[in-house]
């Protein structure tokens, strides 16, 4: 399965790019970015070609793994998805629900996969599909507020524009779904220091809240997930790292290659989270 890499950045080479290297079935080809000392930079670190042209990238390869902002993705992965090939996506699919809607179209029935990192990740995986099985929940609560640098942040201006919501709402949104079902009905407020707060109902009857930041204070910041019922209360989500993250890239691309496999997680999911962050939005 020969593999291409869309982007340059730290994350792409160091998650999707080590990942995909070291996938069993997985031949890392070719890597394209948008300015070609980077690109070269990414491809002697991750010993693969430097694709001149974003098309010659799509022609060189069978799999496509974006991580790159989320408007540059929708325009480039409609490009791929024209043409076959299959995709691994960041979150959020896209910035609206257009060009989500215009790439879900495209991509058909080809195999698609986003990386929601909780999702994908074998271990919490798990742990979500043994919550969820379990039923009987009433309430939940996803916590992911950061405190991200002003350097990180000028550094990615889509997130310094569109803020926690796009960014980490597609991780809070997609742990709570896993266990708790779709959401049905969302209100959103915002307050200081980024704090967005999401308030939700799902398909089960039980309701959920999503507290999200970007530039918390370090001493605000916390990452936390759980679920409440007449059970009690469930343990936290197991902590993600730079390994587990490789896991999850790793599990979603072969999810991608195999073509088999119902995760849920396409594009199709991807876009319905869109619908969600701009009915938030």
């Amino acid at each position: 399965m020969r593999v291409g890499l869309v982007g340059t950045s730290r994350w792409a080479v160091h998650v999707h790019g080590a990942s995909a290297r070291a996938h069993p079935v997985a031949d890392l080809v070719g890597v394209w970015g948008r300015t070609p000392e980077r690109a070269s930079a990414a491809a002697a670190e991750l010993n693969c070609a430097v694709a001149a042209t974003f098309d010659e990238l799509v022609e060189a390869c069978d799999v496509l793994t974006f991580a790159v902002p989320p408007d540059v993705q929708s325009r480039l992965a409609l490009r791929a998805a024209t043409a076959g090939r299959r995709l691994v996506l960041e979150k959020p699919l896209t910035l609206d629900v257009a060009s989500g809607q215009a790439l879900v179209d495209a991509i058909g029935d080809t195999p698609s996969a986003v990386m929601l990192t909780r999702r994908w990740e074998p271990r919490t995986a798990l742990q979500l599909q043994e919550l969820a099985a379990q039923g009987g929940w009433s309430s939940g609560r996803a916590c992911f507020v950061n405190a991200l640098t002003e350097e990180f942040l000028d550094a990615s201006p889509w997130r310094r524009a569109h803020g926690a919501l796009w960014d980490v709402g597609p991780h809070a949104l997609s742990v709570l779904e896993a266990v708790l079902g779709r959401v049905t009905d969302l209100r959103a407020a915002s307050g200081r220091d980024g704090i967005v707060v999401l308030l939700l109902r799902h398909d089960s009857g039980a309701v959920s809240t999503a507290e999200l930041s970007l530039t918390a204070t370090p001493a605000a910041a916390e990452t936390s997930v759980s679920f409440r019922g007449a059970q009690g209360r469930s343990h936290e989500l197991p902590p993600i790292g730079v390994e587990e993250v490789r896991a999850a890239h790793s599990a979603a691309l072969s999810a991608v290659a195999s073509g088999t496999g119902d995760s849920g997680l396409d594009a199709s999911y991807g876009l319905h989270l869109t619908r969600l962050l701009a009915q938030a939005w």
